[in-house]
């Protein structure tokens, strides 16, 4: 994994990472807003975990599908409702613009993490972290949403002390990290060159020892528990 590129290639990663950093330090609940297929929920998961990890407090929430892609009106709603002042949306939001303007202009601080839209009529968020807008300035383009919400998280993570980063919490929380990356990857249909071929080989092969109920659920469900 040392060969992934710096996660803060990303021109608005020290902006995401500082404004993360102040919630934690006041205390701020996150709400992290995914979508609602694999590569969502599973970044979703991987960046409520690390939240959990860091002694974040933070609420996952996937929109119902009626509601429609990204950011609805009932989205909003229930950001406003909770009373949160820093959202990260998980694998959509470029182009939500009316609703992130909206968010934005009731003082919530939208961090978007995404690989899908144009870069026409992207949304004014705090930070926007997508490697397919040209100015993104990430060298990897075909990165999963997943996969960028993973970037965040190791931005994150170098940003903390050494001696978070190599304790046995930390191990653990990344070999599950490679599962959900693998996992919204390979469902995504994303290419498996570059990056996503480095994440998805360690995430093959951090799925057979996953300790978490859900993936076991699910490799006993498809007869695969007792497969290296």
């Amino acid at each position: 994994l040392t060969s992934l590129h710096d996660p803060f290639a990303f021109h608005d990663m020290q902006k995401a990472v500082a404004r993360i950093r102040l919630a934690l330090r006041l205390g701020e609940p996150i709400l992290i807003h995914g979508d609602y297929d694999v590569d969502g929920i599973s970044g979703t998961v991987l960046l409520h975990k690390f939240f959990s990890l860091i002694h974040g407090s933070s609420k996952p929430y996937i929109p119902a599908r009626a509601d429609g892609y990204s950011f609805s009106k009932a989205s909003v709603e229930a950001i406003l409702a909770g009373g949160f002042k820093l959202v990260i949306s998980v694998d959509n939001g470029t182009n939500a613009v009316e609703s992130i303007a909206a968010l934005q202009a009731a003082g919530v601080d939208v961090i978007i993490t995404d690989h899908h839209g144009t870069n026409e009529n992207v949304a004014q968020a705090f930070a926007v972290l997508n490697p397919r807008l040209p100015n993104a300035g990430y060298p990897d383009r075909n990165l999963a949403g997943c996969g960028v919400a993973f970037r965040l998280a190791a931005a994150l993570a170098s940003s903390f002390s050494g001696s978070m980063l190599q304790s046995p919490e930390f191990s653990e929380f990344l070999a599950d990290a490679m599962t959900y990356v693998a996992l919204g990857t390979v469902a995504d249909v994303a290419p498996l060159c570059g990056e996503n071929r480095t994440m998805v080989f360690h995430g093959l092969r951090a799925l057979a020892q996953s300790r978490n109920p859900g993936i076991r659920a699910l490799l006993d469900s498809a007869g695969l528990s007792h497969r290296g």
